[in-house]
Order: C-alpha cells, then sequence, then structure tokens
C-alpha cells in the first residue's frame, strides 16, 4: 500500500494523489480523421449543404435528419456526402479491418448500413 511521504512505498491500483492546487492539467480527445472527410464532403453535396443550413436555423426543419457538432445525421445514421472515395473507403474499411472480418457483402452492407447513410 502506497502511504504517503515514505521513500521506498509502491502505489497500488485504488492508490490516490491529493494535489493541492486544484487544477486540471491536460484534456484530450479522440476524434478519428476519417471523420473530418465526412465534414469536408458536405461541401460539394448540395443536398448535405441546404440541410445543414435549413437544420442550422431550426433543428426540426428537415424531417429524420439532425445536426449533431456539425455532422448531418440522418435517423442518427452519420450521413456522408457524394464523395465516391470517401464512400469506397468506408465499404473497404469495414469490410477489411478487423472489426469487418472479411465478413462478406451482405455482413459488410448490413454493418455499413448501421452507421453510415448517403
Amino acid at each position: 500500500m502506497y502511504k504517503q511521504g515514505s521513500e521506498n512505498s509502491v502505489a497500488d491500483a485504488l492508490s490516490r494523489r491529493a494535489h493541492s492546487d486544484g487544477h486540471l492539467l491536460s484534456i484530450s480527445s479522440c476524434s478519428p480523421t476519417w471523420l473530418q472527410e465526412v465534414l469536408q464532403s458536405y461541401q460539394n453535396d448540395e443536398f448535405a449543404s441546404s440541410t445543414i443550413a435549413k437544420l442550422s436555423v431550426d433543428s426540426a426543419a428537415v424531417p429524420n435528419y439532425t445536426l449533431i457538432d456539425g455532422i448531418l445525421r440522418y435517423k442518427n445514421k452519420i450521413w456522408v456526402g457524394s464523395d465516391p472515395a470517401l464512400q469506397h473507403k468506408l465499404i473497404s474499411s469495414l469490410h477489411n479491418s478487423i472489426i469487418g472480418g472479411h465478413s462478406g457483402v451482405l455482413v459488410t452492407l448490413r454493418r455499413l448500413q448501421q452507421y453510415f447513410a448517403w
């Protein structure tokens, strides 16, 4: 057990050390790189751009669509703009990754439809 002030002590998983200043020193967050590509896909997609503009003014303006942190969603699935290269990349990632495990066309399609729409 860790005892504060002892030189030869070892901290266990439950030990805590109080900080006198009480300041948070850092914050980290995870943001997938493909998410930036999704955001960029909206720039060349007229439907996505107009839907985002409408939802920015009124969150209920377009049925079944929501805008959360700049990401357009259709029935809670991430909307991907008309970017064939990105769409292919997402399909390949879900098929070729450890998660996809080369599951075949139908399983990959179902998995893709769980998370994305276009």
